[in-house]
């Protein structure tokens, strides 16, 4: 359906409604971080603004990635009729989108064991699905995170409203060569010089005020060349990476790429929108660029979250593996000294300065153990209700769609929770030890043998682990959000 309709439009045309949709989309997102605090803080109030958003956030959510797909799926081969779009045509084409999606979403989930939905013909003629898992996991999922989301907007609302002015030149520092190298192994060019072409790109867009971009090549590689620091080979190589890719049809993928990096359920695709945020358009006289540059914005957004979360995908060259690994392992530090400063300025709770080691031939400072159990990243002692709470601080951000949770789940539980390598296992088992064996904590809580052990894993923001797994967690999942919003009360069911 999808294929059909689209070979009848006017190509070009299409692309232009597609991305000035989704610049709107864009906008509209952004916008909203700064309005729903000054509502709350002038004449709405939280709930109401978390129940407003959370109808509207999906229906934007859906809104935006159908776009983006769609205008995938016209570049991939773009059609030649005569048809010009309009409102009532894109409706149809984004509720198939959407569609193509949603059962895409689901197959992967009965394929993945996270849902087994009953099915059936309904009188319409429809096929009805049960939405238990829909409405026990990912309804109160998607309710935290919009709680999150608006307590965050609130949060950062100073600086979201009133950038914080930046003066003088950008100082090369250690880290930022270490990540041009490595994103030059990757990708064939620095990060640095990449930047810098998307800033070029940007700034055409905003000056020209256009939301849609349409540039002749030789004037995009005119552009393009004025930038200080930038080569031809810089500029070839940028455009290779950021454009969309054509291929036979929207059910086949490009050479090179599996079937996997065409399914429009998955994040994060290498070949999608959001990785290649130009299209390229032949017409009789010369090729063209299209882009939005909100959307570039977003790109370069949506890059440095996938490098310093380490969760960038696919990854081929040894030097950026090996950044993604350092940068996986310091990425905890800054989060335990957030978590650490909150509860002593928001608690009267003793908090131990240091990481704990238990392993054998420790300090006094640590725990003494007959092998390696590894580190207590912060141990919090409430000494007015004798509760001793060893926390795991975990950086990590939700799963997003279904193989995210997925790969989520795994990792934590293990394969079928049957994984000796799940990353739960050692947690419980130092919590078992610690219970079994209250008086090696002396040496940090005199009397410790009075106390209740309350280990938890304490996550940056909410993920859906414990609304799908919640009667089968050895230990505690919370997230850091909820901490700072609700206070300590929030660890009252522990």
């Amino acid at each position: 359906q999808i294929t059909s309709r689209l070979a009848a439009f006017d190509g070009p045309g299409l692309l232009r409604w597609l991305i000035k949709l989704n610049e709107k989309c864009i906008q509209l997102r952004e916008f909203r971080e700064i309005v729903i605090p000054a509502k709350i803080a002038c004449f709405s109030d939280f709930q109401t603004e978390v129940e407003q958003l959370l109808d509207g956030e999906k229906n934007m959510v859906i809104t935006a990635h159908a776009i983006r797909t769609l205008i995938e799926f016209v570049t991939i081969n773009i059609p030649r009729g005569t048809k010009w779009p309009n409102f009532d045509d894109i409706d149809e084409l984004l509720a198939l989108t959407n569609q193509l999606t949603e059962w895409g979403a689901l197959s992967e989930a009965m394929r993945m064991g996270i849902d087994d939905p009953e099915m059936g013909l309904l009188p319409s003629g429809r096929i009805g699905t049960d939405k238990t898992v829909e409405r026990e996991a990912f309804k109160p999922y998607a309710v935290a995170k919009t709680e999150s989301a608006v307590f965050k907007n609130i949060e950062d609302f100073e600086t979201n409203y009133v950038s914080v002015k930046k003066t003088g030149d950008a100082v090369e520092t250690e880290e930022s060569k270490a990540l041009d190298a490595a994103h030059k192994a990757e990708f064939g060019i620095t990060l640095t010089v990449l930047s810098k072409i998307i800033g070029g790109l940007v700034n055409e867009g905003f000056t020209n005020a256009q939301s849609c971009m349409e540039i002749e090549e030789s004037a995009l590689l005119g552009i393009l060349s004025k930038i200080d620091g930038v080569t031809a080979d810089d500029i070839d190589t940028a455009l290779s990476l950021l454009t969309l890719l054509e291929r036979k049809n929207i059910g086949v993928p490009p050479e090179g790429y599996t079937a996997v990096d065409i399914f429009p359920w998955r994040y994060n695709r290498p070949i999608s929108y959001i990785r290649r945020p130009l299209a390229k358009l032949q017409k009789a006289d010369a090729a063209y660029y299209y882009y939005g540059y909100r959307h570039l914005m977003q790109f370069i957004d949506n890059l440095f979250y996938l490098l310093h979360s380490s969760k960038l995908p696919g990854v081929k060259s040894e030097e950026m593996k090996s950044w993604l690994a350092a940068a996986s392992g310091d990425k905890g530090n800054p989060f335990r000294e957030a978590v650490k400063k909150w509860f002593e300025e928001h608690s009267d709770y003793e908090v131990i300065p240091h990481e704990v080691t238990m392993d054998k031939g420790v300090s006094k400072m640590h725990i003494e153990t007959e092998k390696h159990y590894g580190d207590i990243d912060l141990l919090v002692v409430d000494h007015r209700s004798l509760i001793i709470y060893p926390i795991e601080c975990k950086n990590i951000q939700g799963g997003r769609n279904i193989h995210e949770m997925k790969v989520e789940m795994d990792d934590y539980l293990g394969r079928d929770g049957k994984d000796k390598k799940a990353k739960m296992r050692k947690h419980v088992d130092r919590n078992d030890w610690l219970n079994a064996n209250k008086a090696a904590l002396q040496n940090l809580v005199p009397d410790a043998e009075n106390y209740t052990i309350k280990s938890f894993i304490l996550t940056a923001d909410e993920i859906p682990l414990g609304y799908l797994k919640k009667d089968d967690l050895p230990l505690p999942v919370k997230s850091f959000s909820f901490l700072r919003k609700n206070g300590l009360s929030y660890l009252s069911d522990l």
